[in-house]
């Protein structure tokens, strides 16, 4: 890759829209259910299985749960993903949607 095409690539990365939101993780076979906050869902859900796989996940809880059943009993989802014009401050917007999710789905936080 030359200098240019170099410049560009990370040009391009910077400008790239990020899709900010809440999402979910369930375990189906014990029925729990966990609600956080990321900056980054698309790039969210490799980075949990990862730790989960290698045991260290900062949610006790989830990993714990992740030991017990294994990969296969659970699933990633996003569950609302911040308008555009809504990324420049989303902290607080974050926040509260994340509190309103876990009371809607009696989900524990990450």
């Amino acid at each position: 890759m030359n200098a240019e095409a170099k410049r560009q690539a990370i040009a391009d990365y910077k400008k790239r829209k990020l899709s900010m939101g809440v999402y979910a993780v369930r375990c189906h076979a014990s029925g729990e259910v966990w609600v956080g906050q990321s900056r980054n869902l698309d790039t969210l859900q490799n980075r949990f299985w990862f730790a989960l796989q290698l045991g260290s996940h900062h949610s006790r809880s989830l990993q714990a749960a992740f030991t017990l059943h294994g990969h296969d009993a659970f699933t990633f989802e996003p569950l609302q993903q911040l308008p555009d014009e809504a990324t420049a401050y989303p902290e607080s917007i974050l926040t509260d949607l994340v509190e309103d999710w876990r009371n809607e789905l009696q989900a524990q936080a990450l």
